[in-house]
């Protein structure tokens, strides 16, 4: 891991990975891993659109996606601080679509337009 940081150190000043809320096992452990290094990391994903484990490594944080309190503070836990209204604008929703989700599954989005 030590040589993966030095390189990113050496040729890049910010790196980006989308879809982090996909990421299980090991990959979520070396996206962690990553973010030490001494450059800018963003982490980007959307809790409640997780559909797809990259792995499946056993017990290995086999109940990361249970519980959004408890996936939050396993990044927090590595001093990663989340924000969480920072991309709470979907561009995917209406605005309509956005308000039955919050009121009938009581998950917080909101349109990025409204129509």
């Amino acid at each position: 891991m030590a040589d993966i940081r030095a390189r990113l150190e050496r040729y890049f000043d910010v790196l980006l990975i989308d879809e982090v809320q996909d990421f299980a096992g090991h990959d979520f452990n070396f996206s962690l891993e990553l973010c030490r290094a001494g450059i800018s990391v963003l982490l980007a994903g959307y809790y409640y659109q997780h559909t797809y484990n990259t792995r499946r490594d056993g017990n290995i944080y086999a109940t990361l996606h249970d519980n959004i309190t408890r996936y939050v503070s396993r990044f927090k836990e590595e001093g990663i601080l989340p924000h969480r209204n920072t991309l709470s604008k979907t561009w995917r929703c209406s605005q309509k679509v956005c308000e039955l989700i919050s009121s009938e599954l009581h998950i917080p989005v909101e349109a990025h337009v409204s129509r």
